[in-house]
């Protein structure tokens, strides 16, 4: 169930934001999931790179405090270079899954990015993630349920940088043009991901927008966004 009201849109502006999307979700939505392994195959890589994605091997990774912590294809991703050429760092170097990081820089560059020019009129230069990986129930509350950045699945954007130094920290936009371009984000984020989490949802995520790929439904398919 999406919670995010569609009506925060202007006029014509869902056109344009489909039109943005439509390559990203043709590519996004056929993805399978892999047999869960804790090594990077390295066609994950050759894949990353052909679409101008950089990411790095992770060091070995310590054995986790609960089974159900383990990340298919593990990367720490870097940066993604947009069509226009744009470079946009992940300066928290995010450990994620290889079809996570894959998303979430598809999505950084095909859709977060054309939305800040049209906001702002400037270009990302860069996104706060966190760390991505977490070994934890959901929201640090024993006995809930593994938390989807327990595979590695899920990242928490915190700011974005923009050319010049301009940033728009989710927390706290500055004025109105920050706020309805969060909006926006969180409104699109939820076309590309299964869960969209951000202020308002809960006190857990008020100072982020979390984002995930794990299944939901019977076809894994669900949304819940808020």
């Amino acid at each position: 169930m999406t919670y995010i009201r569609r009506a925060l849109l202007p006029a014509g502006w869902l056109f344009s934001t489909l039109a943005i999307l439509a390559s990203f979700a043709s590519s996004a939505a056929g993805q399978a999931s892999s047999p869960p392994s804790i090594l990077t195959k390295p066609d994950c890589f050759t894949r990353l790179a052909i679409t101008g994605i950089k990411a790095e091997r992770p060091a070995d990774i310590p054995a986790p405090p609960y089974p159900a912590c383990v990340i298919t294809e593990p990367v720490i991703l870097t940066s993604i270079t947009a069509h226009s050429g744009q470079i946009i760092l992940f300066p928290d170097r995010p450990l994620l899954s290889c079809a996570m990081a894959e998303r979430l820089a598809r999505f950084s560059a095909d859709v977060a990015g054309p939305l800040a020019l049209s906001a702002h009129g400037k270009q990302i230069d860069s996104i706060s993630t966190g760390p991505g990986y977490e070994c934890r129930p959901r929201n640090r509350q024993a006995g809930a349920k593994m938390s989807s950045h327990g595979q590695g699945n899920a990242v928490d954007i915190m700011e974005l940088e923009l050319t010049g130094g301009q940033k728009i920290v989710v927390e706290k936009p500055d004025g109105a043009a920050d706020a309805k371009f969060l909006t926006r984000l969180r409104i699109a984020a939820c076309e590309a991901f299964n869960t969209v989490l951000g202020p308002g949802a809960d006190p857990s995520h008020a100072n982020h927008i979390h984002i995930d790929i794990e299944p939901r439904g019977a076809k894994g398919i669900s949304k819940f966004c808020q």
